[in-house]
């Protein structure tokens, strides 16, 4: 299988505190950020996903529900 590059860069944590030496302690993990490319085809993918949901309209059966709600106030 063919290795891909991913747009994953490893971030140091913010906090530099002294690590205790007990086992039981969870040390930090370094935070993992996705580059601008990753997230700009994400947010590509999030909007074309959202599109389709908002272009196929209300079903008729809401709108009739709606209006009659509308109605009675």
């Amino acid at each position: 299988m063919k290795s891909r590059k991913t747009n994953l860069e490893a971030i140091e944590p913010a906090s530099e505190k002294p690590e205790l030496h007990n086992s039981m302690v969870r040390r930090p993990h370094k935070e993992i950020r996705l580059g601008r490319e990753a997230q700009h085809r994400i947010g590509e993918l999030l909007r074309t996903m959202y599109n389709s949901y908002v272009n196929e309209g209300v079903p008729q059966h809401l709108n009739d529900l709606v209006r009659r709600i509308g109605e009675q106030e």
